[in-house]
């Protein structure tokens, strides 16, 4: 999967997911609260996103924006 800007995601009334099963590419995946992202290997993409609800480590933590 490869986006030319940017994968966002957001919370729903459920919230939601996204499962990639290859190579992802993207200039910014910004992947807010309740949604869960799944890849197979680490996202070439600048990464915003809770850090313990995304399974690779991220380049700026959205809880940062919330204290």
């Amino acid at each position: 999967m490869e986006a030319r800007n940017a994968i966002v995601e957001f919370q729903g009334d459920n919230g939601g997911s996204l499962m990639v099963f290859g190579k992802a590419a993207a200039q910014l995946i910004y992947c807010t609260t309740y949604f869960k992202m799944e890849f197979p290997g680490h996202p070439n993409a600048y990464i915003i996103a809770e850090g313990h609800d995304f399974m690779f480590d991220v380049d700026l933590d959205e809880l940062m924006f919330m204290k």
